[in-house]
């Protein structure tokens, strides 16, 4: 995605909710590719540790997304957050319910 002064919070830096919602998209991508025919899954619970302010400079941000278990009814999945240069802004963990239907 590209961080624009839309994406801002007060002090000019990346609003943390965006952040969230990255991180959220890239777990569930993962989970999704772990999903057989009928399942879906919902997001339970997630936690973000921020390593650095993620600068609003219109470049692009990138995330990547990992299933770390996934078990019957539940799937433990893992983001990170990358600015322009490569570097982990964020990491988030958490877990996704699968469901049926």
């Amino acid at each position: 995605m590209r961080a624009g002064s839309e994406h801002g919070n007060p002090h000019g830096t990346m609003h943390a909710g965006v952040t969230a919602t990255l991180l959220d998209t890239a777990m569930g991508y993962a989970t999704e590719t772990t999903l057989q025919e009928g399942e879906d899954f919902t997001t339970i619970e997630f936690k973000i540790n921020f390593f650095a302010a993620i600068p609003l400079d219109d470049r692009t941000l990138s995330a990547t997304g990992t299933v770390l278990r996934r078990g019957r009814r539940t799937a433990v999945v893992k983001a990170s957050a990358y600015d322009a240069e490569g570097r982990e802004c964020a990491v988030a963990l958490g877990t996704c319910m699968i469901v049926s239907g």
